[in-house]
């Protein structure tokens, strides 16, 4: 992502990001001296209103995530990826971005934002979710200027992708068995954070539906620091949503990693936070 936006901005530029947006987003925008001109999200992902604002206020790169969005979960409904496209499609001078970085293994269909006819703009579909995050490599489709200076830009710097870990990604893809392990990883993550959503509802705490990747994301207002100590002192280890904000006003969000949990610690920990909301709303 570093890379293909070096390729065409320069420090100071503009830049269309989520917010909430992926951690390393956010870090990317800081670290290279773009500005992040935040677009809200809504259960259906990046917001038509939010990105023709940025848009309108000269970005020169949109960067989106089409599903399993990290943190929120939110993915793109063929609808609005439609009216994101109409709107991208009226300045093509803009670079596109598509983060789909869950894509192997997410329970959403692809939608795409990029205009057929856009000059400039890129896929990147990671394997560090699926297959495993040390093998460093990412797919990029993309049009033809950028994937020469991206070629350019690797192939000249310490940064290029290891052939052993190409070699390795081609085998794993190649095997029939990958095939049948993805589909068990996309049933497992689906019904672990399905657990954890139900059993939030059970004591009263509703998520939007349809949500897809590793997290649970659980809007708590401005108690979000109190609560997380409160988990904490629970033995919960819990992110909080300002982690994640583009803009200071930000925030106000537990995100809750659910690649791991079993039913009884969804059921328990549903039941502590709970409990908190509770006593705060008592309070």
């Amino acid at each position: 992502m570093e890379r293909l936006l070096s390729t065409h901005l320069t420090r100071g530029d503009a830049v269309a990001v989520e917010d909430p947006c992926f951690l390393s987003s956010v870090g990317t925008m800081r670290l290279n001296g773009y500005r992040s001109v935040p677009v809200a999200l809504d259960a259906d992902g990046m917001t038509p209103s939010g990105l023709s604002r940025a848009l309108d206020a000269g970005v020169r790169a949109v960067v989106c995530t089409p599903r399993a969005h990290n943190p929120t979960g939110a993915s793109l409904t063929r609808q609005r990826a439609e009216e994101l496209r109409g709107l991208l499609s009226q300045h093509p001078e803009v670079l596109v971005i598509e983060d789909d970085h869950f894509s192997m293994i997410s329970a959403r269909t692809y939608h795409r934002i990029t205009p057929a006819d856009a000059p400039r703009w890129a896929l990147v579909r990671s394997v560090s979710k699926s297959l495993g995050p040390d093998l460093r490599l990412a797919f990029v489709l993309c049009d033809e200027a950028s994937a020469a200076q991206l070629s350019t830009r690797l192939s000249s710097t310490a940064g290029w992708v290891s052939h052993v870990l190409q070699h390795i990604v081609a085998t794993l893809l190649h095997d029939a068995k990958t095939a049948r392990l993805l589909q068990h990883a996309r049933d497992s993550y689906a019904e672990r954070l399905r657990l954890l959503a139900s059993a939030l509802h059970e004591h009263g705490i509703s998520l939007p539906p349809d949500r897809d990747g590793l997290n649970a994301w659980i809007p708590v207002g401005r108690s979000e620091q109190r609560l997380i100590d409160a988990l904490a002192s629970r033995g919960w280890a819990v992110r909080g949503g300002s982690d994640f904000a583009v803009t200071a006003r930000g925030g106000g969000a537990l995100r809750v990693t659910t690649s791991t949990i079993s039913p009884q610690q969804a059921e328990t920990f549903a039941v502590d936070l709970a409990a908190l909301l509770h006593t705060k709303k008592g309070t």
